[in-house]
């Protein structure tokens, strides 16, 4: 979106200024989408524009009453301005607060999934923007560039952020200046095309943004990154394990399949159909859980449904202690 606080004669004044919000066209790709930022400029008359994600909702007094109010009183050398993003479901756990840099061309997100107990209620300086939403300065645009449209998805935040801070241009934190956010709702928290992008882009930001000494020393933060990502796989925490379960072969059970048989399991990887399957490469214990619960079946279906109704007469004299009973 491309924000004009131009004083021009428009019918939505605050402060003196007047705020218009132009939509932008859908290209393919999100840095792609992006990249209309030059048109966006064009097109607003006033100083900043202002990009929010599809999957972002800016609360209503963000842009206007927050931002550009707090913009005001910036010196010019501030080109960038991060919102304070929270989790569209949970709004009292962080997204982002602004990005930080790994030294081998990675971002993480400030305070992501950190509960809100006050700790950025104060606007400070970060190093850029989350890229689901954010204002930049047209002149810092105008002069830096737009997003890499090279990029496609992923990383493009933190190039362009980079980018303004080499060029002198610096960035604020708004804590009051919320947005609600569904994190990666478009290409999925785990999949192999969020991975490929990451690591793509994040070498392409090593070798245009990273002074040579750390670049030479740079695959060294990546062995550690990797390592603690197998540390959680092992452990079964985070989004690398769940990426392992999604995309490993054969897929790891779901969340009850390996206490509980399939047939009795209602997510979508223990339909009936793919039981027998499943349990070819479930471990050994597990399938004898799952070869014992399809023989009842399978004598349930042969007694016909009347067997659901009565009970069965060996069943019960082993109940009630009967000579027979093991």
């Amino acid at each position: 979106m491309a924000i004009s606080n131009s004083r021009a004669r428009q019918s939505a004044p605050y402060g003196g200024c007047a705020r218009r919000v132009h939509a932008r066209q859908q290209v393919p790709g999100w840095a792609s989408c992006k990249q209309n930022t030059p048109r966006m400029a064009s097109v607003a008359r006033g100083a900043w524009l202002f990009l929010l994600n599809n999957d972002a909702v800016a609360a209503p007094d963000a842009i206007a009453e927050r931002l550009m109010t707090f913009a005001a009183d910036r010196p010019a050398e501030a080109g960038m301005l991060a919102c304070r993003v929270v989790r569209y479901e949970e709004p009292h756990f962080f997204d982002s607060v602004g990005l930080l840099l790994y030294l081998d061309g990675v971002c993480r997100s400030r305070g992501w999934e950190e509960k809100d107990i006050g700790q950025y209620h104060r606007s400070e300086e970060v190093l850029a923007p989350h890229g689901c939403a954010g204002a930049y300065r047209k002149a810092m645009i105008d002069e830096v560039g737009p997003f890499d449209e090279a990029y496609f998805a992923y990383l493009e935040d933190l190039d362009l952020g980079m980018r303004g801070q080499l060029a002198g241009w610096r960035c604020w934190y708004v804590a009051d200046a919320t947005v609600r956010h569904r994190k990666s709702s478009t290409f999925g928290n785990y999949s192999t095309f969020k991975a490929y992008h990451v690591e793509r882009n994040r070498i392409w930001n090593a070798v245009k943004l990273l002074p040579r000494f750390i670049l030479l020393v740079s695959p060294l933060f990546t062995l550690n990154r990797y390592l603690l990502q197998g540390y959680a796989v092992a452990t079964h925490q985070g989004l690398s394990s769940d990426f392992v379960k999604e995309y490993s072969y054969p897929r790891s059970p779901c969340c009850s399949c390996a206490r509980t048989p399939p047939r009795s399991c209602a997510c979508r990887r223990c339909s009936p159909s793919d039981a027998r399957s499943r349990a070819a490469a479930a471990p050994h214990h597990h399938r004898r859980v799952v070869s014992a619960h399809q023989s009842l079946q399978a004598r349930r279906d042969r007694a016909g449904p009347q067997a659901l109704s009565e009970p069965n007469a060996e069943t019960n004299a082993s109940a009630q202690g009967g000579p027979d009973a093991p």
